[in-house]
């Protein structure tokens, strides 16, 4: 793991839209790209990586080739670990290990019901849900008498 550079983004770009692609597949309602948002996406984490007032990091494997990256926002309570995107899931154990043993405590990140592998792999890390987020669209006449 390094601090993340402007020439890590072409690797880091195409594994953040492939995420946002499946988030959008299994969250429709709640993770509604649209048009251009690839586009603006890829502008705001150059924007994170290129700001000093960030905390970016990639995750490099033995060649130091970027496999993985987030960014860590401090809060007053906790660490949190956003934009977390590896370039295989089969990654995630080992991943998990290395936030683990990295990522100064308290930390917390964000994960869909439907990603399996990622849940398997924080869980075996010792991390535990603390709070779910259910979405649902609501008629415009419900709960009118």
């Amino acid at each position: 793991m390094r601090g993340a550079a402007a020439g890590d983004i072409s690797a880091i770009v195409p594994m953040a839209h492939l995420m946002k692609r499946q988030l959008a597949e299994w969250s429709p309602l709640y993770f509604r790209p649209r048009d251009g948002a690839e586009e603006l996406h890829a502008a705001y984490l150059e924007f994170l990586i290129g700001s000093e007032d960030n905390e970016t990091q990639v995750i490099v494997d033995d060649n130091d080739t970027v496999v993985g990256f987030f960014h860590v926002v401090a809060q007053p309570r906790h660490r949190w670990v956003d934009d977390l995107y590896l370039s295989d899931p089969r990654r995630w154990p080992q991943t998990v290990t290395l936030l683990v043993g990295e990522v100064a405590t308290p930390w917390v990140t964000c994960v869909s019901h439907y990603d399996d592998v990622r849940s398997a792999a924080l869980r075996s890390g010792g991390l535990e849900p603390v709070s779910t987020f259910w979405a649902r669209t609501l008629d415009a006449t419900q709960g009118r008498d």
